[in-house]
């Protein structure tokens, strides 16, 4: 399921931001996410690290992603 989810996720978060917003954050975020939906599946069993470092790529892109949010929100608030 989650294969099947990855894609749908993909296109959503690169269609929701604006061009300005395609940025380090969100490369690292997808990057992570592909990785995470590429080793959920288990076929190996030795998948733990891999899920976890995924998991922590798309947790500090996400920050990074917010960051660059919040500092174009604040430039348009002064404009």
């Amino acid at each position: 399921m989650a294969r099947t989810l990855a894609p749908v996720i993909v296109a959503v978060a690169a269609l929701g931001a604006p061009a300005s917003l395609h940025a380090q954050g969100r490369e690292r975020f997808i990057a992570s996410l592909e990785r995470f939906s590429n080793a959920v599946a288990g076929t190996h069993g030795d998948e733990g690290p891999i899920l976890l470092a995924a998991v922590d790529g798309m947790s500090q892109g996400l920050q990074e992603w917010d960051t660059l949010i919040a500092n174009v929100e604040s430039r348009f608030a002064a404009e």
